[in-house]
């Protein structure tokens, strides 16, 4: 399952506030997310059954971890918020785990409800984690829309 992914993602995000980011340690977390990736592809397409729940929350962390951190290196000035580059690692992850649940569950407000529940957020954090959710869905309605395979 994904549960040791998404809590080495979360740990990593956290840990920024006390020693900075290191290199490693995200290029760590983009290793094991290509890895998960293609481990959960590889058993979904060779006919195993399971749930993508798990998988779900792990890929979604990493991969806006992923994001947050080459953005964050490529602006340093991004860091500059109240709490820093953990804070803002740390919400790219949850937000980033909400959308990629959202659809790839295809159930955006059980996904949203879900995250809610697991992770404890307050209400502060319920806005941008449903923004995040609303997006994905549109975006990929509208991916669908204009690439979609015609009847």
């Amino acid at each position: 399952n994904g549960r040791l992914l998404t809590q080495h993602t979360f740990n990593v995000s956290l840990d920024a506030a006390a020693g900075g980011l290191s290199a490693v340690a995200a290029w760590y977390v983009v290793a094991l997310c290509v890895a998960k990736a293609a481990v959960v592809l590889l058993s979904l397409r060779s006919g195993s059954y399971g749930g993508t729940l798990t998988p779900g929350l792990a890929l979604g962390a990493a991969a806006a971890f992923s994001v947050a951190a080459l953005v964050l290196w490529a602006f340093p000035a991004l860091g500059g918020v109240p709490g820093g580059a953990s804070m803002v690692l740390y919400a790219a992850a949850l937000t980033g785990t909400a959308a990629f649940l959202g659809i790839s569950m295809n159930a955006p407000l059980s996904a949203l409800t879900l995250l809610i529940g697991f992770t404890g957020q307050g209400a502060s954090a319920w806005l941008p984690m449903a923004v995040a959710v609303g997006t994905a869905v549109l975006t990929r309605w509208a991916w669908t829309r204009a690439f979609g395979a015609k009847k």
